[in-house]
C-alpha cells in the first residue's frame, strides 16, 4: 500500500516509483532519533512562483558569481554570473551535448548508499530540472559561486537539485545558501563529483524559518589527489534532516566535512555523515558541533568506512555537543568500520554544559552574566564558522550566531 504522503506526490507527478516507497519510521536504523512525522503528517503543493526580494542576501565575495534559485528553479534575471571559460552553470536541459551527456550519467548513477533513498527518489520524482555546475579540466574560478536557494509559499514542497562536476585539476568554491521564511518544505539533493587533483570548497548553510521542514542529501566522489572541503551549518528549519556522504574513490584522495548545528525551542537538527575509502592512502577530518538550548534535539551519527585493501588510511572524527538547558537533548553516534590493517583513526564525543567557573571569571570582569553564557556559547561555534574561507559570510554568520546565544531559555 502507497503511503499516503507519497501518494499524494504520486498524484501530482505520476511517478510510479513513488507508489512501492517505504516510509522510513523510528523503528528504520537511520531514522531512529529522527520524528519523520514532523514532515510526513503534513498535507504539502507543488511549490509556485517566488517573487521574494533576495537584495539583502546577496554576498559581497560573489557579486558576479551569484545563482538565483526560486523553489527549485532558477530565476535567470535576478541570477549574475560572470564565469571564467570552462566554467559552465546552467540547467541540465541547456547545457551543450558533450557535458549534458556527461551530467546525465552521472545524475543517473547515485552513491550505492542513498541508491533507494526515498526523498532522494521524491526529489527525482517531482522533475525539476537539474541545476549544473561544470567545470572543465584546469579550471579555476577564483570567485565563489553563490548559489542562493529560496524557498517559499506556506505549505509548498520544493525540490531542488544540484550537480557540480569538476574537471582533473579544478578548482573553485560552492556556497549553498538556503533562505527563506515560509512553512516550506525543502527536499534538496546536492551530488559533487571531483576528477583527479580537482579542488572543491563547499559550504552549505540552511537557515530556513522556523516553521520549515528540511532534508538534504549531499555526496561528494572524490577523486586521486582530489581535495573536497566542506562546511555544513544548519541555523534554522523547525525539523531538519542533512545526510552527507564522501566516498574516496581514488587514491591519496582528501576531505573534511566539518559543521555546526544550533538548535533551540522545540526544533530538532539530525545530521548523518558517512565517510567511505576504498582506495589506499586516503586522508579525512570531521569536527562537528551542536549547541542545544530549550527543549531542543540535536543527533549525529557519523560513520567511517575503511574498505579491504584501502590501506594507509588517515581518518578523525569528533563530534563535540554543548547543552544549555536541562530540557535539551543529544543523540550521538560516531562509528567506525575497518576491514584493512594498517590505518589510524580515531572517533569520539563530548557532551557537556557551560562551565560555571568560566562564566563566573566573566562576571568577575565586568561582563553580564547573559553576555557572559553568550561569549563562551559563541566561542564554542567559533571554531567552525571562522573556518569559512568567505569573510563576508563567516562575518555573517557570527552575528547570527552570536544573536541566537543571547536568546537562551531557562538553563
Amino acid at each position: 500500500m502507497t503511503h499516503p504522503f507519497f501518494e499524494r506526490f504520486l498524484s501530482f507527478t505520476g511517478d510510479q516509483r513513488l507508489a512501492d516507497l517505504p516510509m522510513p519510521t523510528r523503528k528504520t536504523e537511520e531514522f531512529r532519533f529522527f520524528d519523520v512525522r514532523r514532515i510526513v503528517d503534513q498535507d504539502w503543493n507543488l511549490a509556485s512562483a517566488d517573487s521574494t526580494d533576495i537584495e539583502p542576501w546577496r554576498l559581497a565575495e560573489a557579486r558576479d558569481a551569484t545563482l538565483v534559485v526560486r523553489n527549485g528553479v532558477i530565476d535567470p534575471t535576478a541570477s549574475h554570473l560572470v564565469l571564467p571559460d570552462g566554467a559552465h552553470v546552467a540547467p541540465l536541459s541547456a547545457l551543450p551535448d558533450s557535458e549534458r551527456a556527461a551530467a546525465s550519467d552521472s545524475l543517473a548513477t547515485p552513491l550505492a548508499g542513498l541508491r533507494d533513498d526515498p526523498f532522494r527518489i521524491l526529489n527525482e520524482a517531482v522533475g525539476l530540472d537539474p541545476i549544473c555546475i561544470v567545470l572543465a579540466p584546469g579550471t579555476e574560478v577564483a570567485t565563489p559561486i553563490h548559489v542562493l536557494y529560496v524557498a517559499s509559499g506556506d505549505g509548498s514542497h520544493n525540490a531542488p537539485r544540484l550537480l557540480v562536476l569538476a574537471g582533473a585539476g579544478a578548482k573553485a568554491t560552492i556556497i549553498e545558501d538556503f533562505r527563506g521564511d515560509d512553512h516550506v518544505f525543502t527536499n534538496a539533493v546536492s551530488e559533487l563529483v571531483l576528477g583527479e587533483q580537482a579542488a572543491v570548497n563547499h559550504v552549505r548553510v540552511q537557515r530556513e524559518g522556523a516553521a520549515a521542514c528540511h532534508i538534504s542529501r549531499v555526496t561528494a566522489r572524490v577523486g586521486a589527489f582530489a581535495r573536497y572541503d566542506s562546511v555544513h551549518i544548519t541555523l534554522g528549519a523547525m525539523s531538519s534532516r542533512n545526510d552527507v556522504w564522501v566516498s574516496h574513490e581514488g587514491e591519496d584522495g582528501w576531505s573534511r566535512i566539518d559543521g555546526l548545528a544550533m538548535v533551540d525551542d522545540e526544533r530538532e537538527a539530525d545530521t548523518h555523515s558517512v565517510i567511505d575509502n576504498t582506495r589506499v592512502r586516503c586522508e579525512s577530518h570531521q569536527l562537528h558541533k551542536c549547541i542545544v538550548d530549550d527543549r531542543g534535539h540535536a543527533v549525529f551519527n557519523g560513520k567511517i568506512f575503511v574498505r579491504h585493501g584501502a590501506q594507509h588510511i588517515d581518518a578523525y572524527q569528533l563530534n563535540r555537543n554543548l547543552l544549555l538547558s536541562n530540557r535539551a537533548k543529544i543523540d550521538t553516534k560516531p562509528q567506525l568500520e575497518i576491514f584493512a590493517d594498517d590505518v589510524r583513526c580515531t572517533h569520539g564525543a563530548t557532551v557537556g554544559q557551560l562551565d560555571d567557573e568560566q562564566v563566573f571569571y566573566l562576571q568577575s570582569r565586568g561582563m553580564a552574566y547573559d553576555d557572559a553564557r553568550a561569549t563562551l556559547t559563541y566561542a564554542f561555534a567559533a571554531e567552525v564558522i571562522e573556518s569559512i574561507a568567505i569573510p563576508s559570510l563567516a562575518s555573517e554568520l557570527a552575528r547570527t550566531a552570536f544573536a541566537r546565544t543571547m536568546q537562551r531559555g531557562a538553563p
